[in-house]
């Protein structure tokens, strides 16, 4: 695939690689809400997600510069 003729949009759905955010459980944590900002202010959320485990992956990755927080809940 040549990917200097491709539209912006296709090339990203041949990345491969998303990244996968681990972090140290919280003892007695049930669950997590994992946030993705473009600023950090968290003023411009993008994604919220609950997780029920200590890791997150995120599948539409795009590029620019991001900002993560990640809640616990019991």
């Amino acid at each position: 695939v040549d990917f200097s003729k491709q539209p912006f949009d296709k090339f990203f759905s041949y990345v491969k690689n998303t990244p996968t955010f681990k972090w140290q459980k919280v003892p007695a944590a049930e669950r997590y809400v994992f946030e993705i900002a473009r600023d950090k202010d968290f003023k411009t959320v993008i994604s919220k997600t609950p997780c029920w485990n200590n890791y997150f992956t995120w599948e539409q990755v795009r590029p620019g510069q991001f900002y993560y927080r990640i809640q616990a809940f019991n």
